[in-house]
């Protein structure tokens, strides 16, 4: 299977592990209220430490997860207090110039999220987390150190952090852009085609060339017949899709056995990019998700350069589970690179993405680890689906709305269930964190990063399913946003086509002859199909001109090869179209419906946009080009309803 080892290094599939497992730290057993009794100056209600208490035993976690969840008091207020009964210094945010990364402790990624001990003083003092473990188990360690001559401070999450990158900050930024790469080049899209692609492509281009040039009559039917073979490729996974999707409805909603003190800690991704404008409504709606607060690890990943929406999250007052990352600027700026950095803190054994103006169902949390519970052990992936909320923003909007309906509630469930690796969505994908890691996480060269770790994941020999929980998102509506952001897709699908098909034999191996077919096919057909597109409009339109509108050749071959381009055209628009109705009909988006018949119209925008993509594939590689959101008018999504949750 592919591996991180580089070329010729091939390591055994990773250990794949239960939803469950992760970073949690053990826990020790129900303290009293006489453990937390150095809170009653800033948190004077007895009754609310021994509520956060109670509720502790039944979640599983610490007390003063509890109270910090619940906002009774900060990170900071916390470590002091406990600091002050201790008697030891307390090191808080801002505070932090004298301590530092020890040195023998290691970048990985687990030790970072939250461990004791991660930095100490030059001085002599051991620095210590002071909200990881229990206040009576902190008594012990400190009472230990101090008898064998050795000073302890704490320091809350917050300031550790600060104290890590200010030391190895350029070190973890580093990680995040080069590990991949370094790790297996042939994997990274930093590079282009090799040398074999390129002559190949090369020859094909020389071959279609001299044919036009030397015997256009009989090369052009030829040529037409040989380019429309990605329709035929589309065309086939399209009835495949349509046959399943018509056999079942593919509503998979799923109901995790577990109890809330069963959940495992769940880290939230969320990479945000002059967002100020949405932040606030972002928010809201992860507060909304069905899941334990104490149990929540939310990243916000903003850029270091990004000053509006810095300035919009240190105005909400953020506390628990909420957590500000700073990514520093350096290239390239993607949300892949992003999502890598902050990844070396998540806390969470599950770990998923949302974007910025996503607005997921409450209960898809719990929903996916259903989905990890009942898969196999080589489930890495779960992928929510995405609708669009905005369609009454105008065509595109509308185009969009169909689209990713048919995307993620007919092509992509309908791939799954016959075996074919897909492409993920940019967000609301959930991972086993241990799996994403050893599969090499993002590749922060490719800016169609989702579509990559997708095909990635299967060449680990990992799985991916899809469940019936809906993120509602926000399509762009103007038609310079919109072409920006397909143009990005295009080319992040053109840099994993490339990433994928170096080594050809290595792939087949990898996942099977015939699954490295099916990505093939998908992945390519989609590709080359929207660049061909227009060649057949334009050939009919020529033809019209010159009174012959089917522009069919006098040659029996000819005729016969014009009219198998053109079935296939017409097949690709029928089978396109006929798996949107299905998908529209069932969901009763009866508004819809009749925008149908514009797809072939925004077939050529998308064709448009292939052809951007495909220069600035030459131009500028790894160009991220920003969609901006929180301009369309939004309503709620018609989902399938959820099954309610058992509660213990």
């Amino acid at each position: 299977m592919a591996n991180l080892g580089g070329q010729g290094d091939r390591n055994p599939r990773p250990r794949p592990r239960n939803a469950g497992e992760g970073t949690d730290v053990a826990r020790p057993a129900r303290p009293a209220l006489q453990d937390f009794a150095f809170l009653l100056e800033i948190v004077p209600d007895a009754a609310a430490i021994t509520g956060a208490i109670e509720r502790a035993d039944e979640l599983g976690v610490m007390p003063q997860e509890v109270l910090l969840a619940e906002r009774r008091l900060s990170p900071e207020s916390y470590v002091e207090a406990l600091a002050n009964s201790l008697r030891v210094p307390a090191h808080l945010k801002g505070a932090t110039s004298g301590i530092e990364p020890l040195p023998d402790q290691p970048i990985a990624a687990p030790r970072l999220a939250r461990c004791p001990g991660v930095v100490s003083k030059a001085a002599g003092y051991v620095v210590l987390d002071g909200t990881a473990l229990a206040p009576a188990q902190l008594r012990s360690i400190v009472a230990t150190a101090m008898a064998g001559g050795t000073q302890v401070a704490l320091a809350s999450p917050a300031a550790l952090r600060e104290a890590v990158l200010r030391v190895r900050g350029a070190d973890i930024a580093h990680r995040s852009i080069e590990a991949l790469r370094r790790k297996a080049p042939d994997l990274s899209a930093a590079s282009q085609a090799n040398l074999a692609q390129t002559v190949t492509l090369a020859v094909l281009a020389g071959l279609a060339a001299g044919g036009l040039a030397l015997a256009p009559d009989a090369a052009t039917p030829l040529l037409l017949a040989l380019i429309s073979l990605p329709f035929v490729a589309v065309v086939a996974v399209r009835l495949a899709a349509l046959a399943v999707a018509a056999g079942c409805r593919l509503d998979d909603r799923r109901e995790t056995g577990r109890s809330d003190a069963e959940l495992p800690v769940y880290t939230l991704l969320v990479p945000l990019f002059r967002e100020a404008r949405v932040l606030p409504d972002l928010v809201r709606a992860l507060n909304r998700l069905d899941y334990p607060r104490e149990k929540l690890d939310i990243k916000l990943i903003l850029e270091e350069t990004d000053a509006g929406t810095r300035a919009a999250a240190e105005g909400l007052r953020l506390g628990p589970p909420f957590d500000v990352i700073v990514v520093p600027d350096r290239l390239p700026r993607t949300k892949p690179k992003a999502l890598n950095f902050a990844l070396a803190f998540a806390r969470g054994s599950l770990v998923t993405v949302f974007d910025a103006e996503d607005v997921p169902e409450p209960s898809q949390l719990r929903e996916a680890i259903a989905a990890f519970d009942a898969g196999k052990p080589e489930l890495a992936c779960v992928q929510a689906r995405l609708a669009i909320d905005n369609p009454g923003d105008g065509l595109l909007a509308r185009q969009f709305a169909i689209e990713y309906a048919a995307l993620f509630e007919g092509l992509l469930p309908a791939l799954v269930r016959i075996g074919v690796p897909i492409p993920l969505g940019g967000t609301s994908n959930h991972f086993r964190t241990a799996l994403l890691r050893q599969a090499g996480a993002w590749d922060p060269w490719n800016v169609t990063e989702d579509a990559d770790l997708g095909i990635r994941l299967a060449r680990f020999g990992l799985e991916t399913c899809i469940i019936g929980s809906t993120t509602s998102e926000e399509a762009p509506f103007r038609f310079g946003a919109w072409l920006r952001q397909r143009t990005r897709w295009l080319k992040g699908w053109m840099q994993t086509a490339i990433v994928h098909t170096r080594h050809p034999v290595t792939a087949m191996r990898d996942t099977g002859v015939l699954r490295a077919l099916a990505i093939a096919t998908v992945m390519g057909g989609i590709i080359l199909s929207a660049l061909v597109h227009p060649l057949f409009t334009a050939i009919l339109i020529a033809g019209a001109i010159e009174g012959a509108p089917l522009g069919v050749p006098e040659t029996f071959i000819g005729h016969g090869l014009w009219w198998v381009a053109l079935g296939n055209l017409a097949a690709g628009y029928a089978s396109s179209m006929a798996l949107a109705l299905l998908v529209l009909v069932r969901r009763r988006s009866w508004r819809l419906i009749p925008h149908v018949l514009l797809v072939p119209l925004y077939w050529h925008l998308i064709s448009l946009a292939a052809y951007r993509a495909l220069w600035q594939l030459f131009r500028e590689p790894h160009l991220w080009e920003k969609t901006e959101h929180g301009l369309g008018r939004r309503t709620p999504v018609q989902t399938t309803p959820t099954p309610q949750p058992r509660r213990p």
